[in-house]
Parts: structure tokens; sequence; C-alpha cells
């Protein structure tokens, strides 16, 4: 028991060798994910489904809350720069909620009559910025 108690003393007064280069090491890799997180730009998302419309040209029709700015749209995990041919106004007076009726055109692979899911991305902000509005 006695060989046990001084194993244990000397394990204690045993002083680590490679403390500072573990200190150093996670020091780089804490301001590499603070840099990355400075860097990287994301977006909050919206998932909308729209009703496609062709007759001459293909449209899309999405209703979409008037909180929201589109900056990009998410359609067959592809992002594309939204074509807006006509944004008005709609008021659901059930619901009592305002929002935007959007007519979008020039987006390749629809087919008429169809329903489509759509991830509308706005809010564009930092990771870093975004992380701290989370938390507060």
């Amino acid at each position: 028991m006695e060989t046990l108690f001084q194993n244990k003393q000397a394990f204690l007064r045993k002083k680590p060798k490679n403390l500072f280069l573990v200190t150093i090491m996670l020091i780089i890799i804490l301001l590499v994910i603070l840099v990355i997180s400075l860097k990287i730009e994301v977006y909050d998302h919206y998932l909308m489904r729209g009703y496609v419309s062709c007759s001459d040209d293909c449209k899309i029709i999405v209703a979409v809350p008037t909180n929201i700015d589109i900056q990009k749209i998410k359609y067959n995990n592809k992002y594309i720069k939204p074509n807006i041919l006509s944004k008005t106004i709609e008021i659901d007076e059930e619901n009592v909620s305002s929002y935007y009726l959007y007519n979008f055109a020039n987006i390749d692979g629809l087919v008429d009559k169809e329903i489509v899911l759509f991830n509308f991305c706005y809010n564009k902000q930092r990771l870093l910025k975004k992380f701290i509005n989370s938390i507060f």
C-alpha cells in the first residue's frame, strides 16, 4: 500500500513537459477559428413552396412574409440570383398578416403547374456577428 502512495506522490510531483507546446497549439487553433468566423458570411433561410405557371415563359408565384428581403434563392441545390418580374403586397385578413407576392422568371428546369420547394436566403451577416446576436 505504501508503494502505491509513493507512486501517486511521484506522479503528482512530475511536471508536464509539453505544456508550453500544447498552449501554443491551442492559441493558434483559437486564432484560426476566430479569423474564419470573421471571414465567413452566412444567411438566414426561409423555406417556401411556389407555383409554376408556364404560358410563354415559366414564372413562379410565391408568397413571402414582408420582413424578408430576398438576396439569394436555392433551388435544386444551386444558388441563383432572383429575377423578380413583379412584387405586390397582399394582406391575409384571416390571419392578420401581410406578405409579398413575388413573380420570378428565368429559372431553368421547371414544368408547368408544378409545386417547387425554394430556400430563400436573406439577412447576410458574418458568422461571428450572427453567433453573438443569437446569444444576446
